[in-house]
């Protein structure tokens, strides 16, 4: 169903207002969560 996948793919607008807990890797410092890179 449709909203399954929905449920599994977080929209821009989901991760826009919950940033992840880990920043990407290889990304610098997130502003927003400010954790170190890994």
């Amino acid at each position: 169903p449709e909203e399954l996948a929905e449920e599994k793919e977080e929209p821009p607008e989901k991760l826009a207002l919950l940033p992840p807990l880990n920043p990407p890797a290889g990304e610098p410092p997130n502003a927003t969560t400010g954790a170190p890179p890994p």
